[in-house]
């Protein structure tokens, strides 16, 4: 994957889509965290995911559903939204601490926008990656997308 500037919504899709095959596609379930300010483009992130596994449904943002599930042919795309929770107690009565765990269709990504909360209850055996989104500091057209694992090894960087 080659460094370049992310301005554009479908140049998001794009870094999401390479980090999918990259990353993603061989693994049975994965968790994927995503970090950023509100506006940052984690929603627009998820499209790509969409794209990467052959969903042909529109994603919709999960700050008032809190999550989506999304099928396609290439896998299986849930779609979290913490930002209105929280205690560690609602992720357990919603149910979300043992889907985090489950595959439904290999392979099966878990985005989780304000997945910090998130991060203690996600067992070791679960691939976790980290994906910041920030807004450029002299042009807000402008995104910064860094990846990370969970031991917080940097995957890369584009800016």
């Amino acid at each position: 994957m080659s460094l370049r500037k992310i301005d554009s919504a479908l140049q998001m899709e794009e870094a999401c889509c390479a980090f999918f095959a990259q990353f993603l596609e061989s693994l049975p379930v994965s968790v994927v965290l995503l970090r950023g300010e509100p506006g940052a483009g984690k929603t627009t992130f998820c499209r790509g995911f969409m794209r990467a596994m052959s969903i042909r449904e529109n994603i919709n943002s999960a700050t008032f559903n809190l999550h989506n599930r999304y099928e396609g042919s290439r896998g299986v795309l849930h779609h979290y939204d913490l930002y209105r929770l929280q205690k560690v107690a609602e992720l357990e009565e919603l149910g979300f601490l043992e889907d985090w765990h489950r595959v439904d269709h290999a392979p099966t990504v878990h985005a989780i926008e304000w997945g910090d909360r998130a991060l203690p209850h996600i067992g070791p055996g679960v691939p976790v990656f980290l994906v910041e989104i920030s807004i450029d500091e002299k042009d807000d057209s402008l995104r910064h997308i860094q990846f990370y694992r969970r031991q917080g090894e940097q995957l890369l960087s584009l800016h």
